[in-house]
């Protein structure tokens, strides 16, 4: 039988989906399972945004991250660990790559003999490395105007042989020809050791303010700290307590709290169970040059706080140098990284930084012994990081 054609365009509709509805039941099925495979295959993928957020999650600048203990993310973070571990390193290592923490845990142990282990939340002493802390607080001082890079060193120890040809500036850079072979045995007070390494300064006749005349020599930030505190009328323990703990939270140590820190390693050398001793006088003497301890996330807290300007403006005016000598401020400068490092007692600091703080490679170490120092395996681990040849 013929079907009618002379109906209502309604009609026409209503009888052809009676006639198919089978046929049309059937793809609207198949079209729903195909969406929904579709759906939950994207569901078992990280989406671009999940991967970002994870990213995030252990980003540098997050203080909270750098307190986590944080195994390898990628597969560097995983040769670099293999590579501290094959070396037998014994410490923190903490590990950024473009602003990222991609490791950032404790090798061997804070306290051997309780099996305490390192983590990343471990205080070490930092030894010299601890200058730039001191060089950091003379670029405050220059910041608010009460010093400046050109001031000479007879505007406040006018005893010092040449102190009147000596700047500021060439007491960061250790280019002022100035040493200290003798120690005092005793301490008193922050402003006395300072005055002892003044009445105590020998000239080495090099020649000043020149990187050719460059020498390691530790009473240059003695001096620097002196300084410090002949212009703020404070001891150099409560002004790095309050502008650096107080301000800016980077839980630094001095010589007490370190001996009551529960999180404090102890420094060992060639036996790692006999612990290094260290007395008072050894550590507090340091004024200025070495007797703080932090953590490895902290102190990177304290590189990044100065390359982001957060500390003062125009950080890198504190980074001048007098070449060829590559010192100044308590780093070593090699163009755009950085290099610190420090020996004392058990602990050794090694520091490489690129990239204005954006890839780094910490290692603090609490076993060190003569031949046995983990500085360049600092400078090998950055160049595994970052592909580049280490500078020299």
């Amino acid at each position: 039988m013929l079907k009618r054609v002379d109906l209502f365009p309604e009609k026409v509709k209503s009888l052809w989906f009676r006639d198919h509805w089978l046929a049309l039941s059937t793809i609207t099925l198949i079209i729903l399972f195909i969406g929904g495979a579709i759906g939950l295959a994207k569901l078992t993928k990280a989406s671009p945004q999940a991967i970002l957020t994870e990213q995030k999650i252990f980003s540098a600048d997050n203080v909270k991250n750098l307190k986590k203990d944080l195994s390898p993310q990628n597969q560097t973070a995983e040769e670099i660990d293999q590579k501290l571990k094959s070396e037998n390193f014994t410490g923190t290592a903490l590990v950024i790559k473009d602003g990222k923490i991609i490791l950032n845990q404790g090798y061997g142990f804070a306290n051997y003999s309780k099996q305490v282990h390192n983590n990343a939340q471990t205080v070490y002493h930092i030894a010299s490395s601890a200058k730039f802390l001191t060089a950091v607080l003379v670029g405050q001082a220059v910041s608010e105007k009460k010093l400046s890079y050109d001031d000479h060193l007879s505007q406040f120890y006018p005893n010092i042989a040449n102190a009147d040809q000596i700047s500021i500036r060439d007491l960061l850079t250790m280019t002022s020809s100035l040493q200290q072979k003798l120690q005092p045995t005793t301490f008193t007070s922050d402003q006395d050791n300072a005055q002892f390494s003044a009445d105590n300064t020998e000239n080495t006749g090099a020649a000043i303010g020149s990187g050719a005349g460059w020498s390691y020599q530790p009473v240059n930030y003695r001096l620097l700290a002196g300084i410090l505190m002949k212009i703020s009328g404070q001891s150099f323990d409560k002004m790095v307590k309050d502008y650096y703990n107080k301000q800016y939270k980077l839980g630094i140590d001095d010589y007490a709290q370190f001996a009551e820190d529960n999180q404090a390693a102890l420094g060992y050398q060639k036996d790692t169970t006999s612990p290094t001793g260290v007395t008072k006088v050894e550590n507090e003497r340091e004024t200025g040059t070495g007797n703080l301890a932090m953590s490895a996330g902290m102190l990177y807290r304290a590189y990044w706080l100065f390359f982001h300007g957060d500390f003062f403006q125009n950080p890198m005016d504190l980074l001048v140098q007098h070449l060829p000598a590559h010192y100044v401020s308590g780093l070593y400068r090699y163009g755009n990284v950085y290099t610190s490092h420090g020996i004392f007692n058990g602990f050794e600091p090694s520091v490489v930084l690129g990239k204005n703080s954006q890839d780094a490679v910490i290692l603090l170490a609490n076993q060190y012994y003569h031949g046995h120092s983990f500085e360049g395996l600092s400078h090998d681990l950055y160049e595994k990081l970052t592909g580049t040849k280490f500078p020299s």
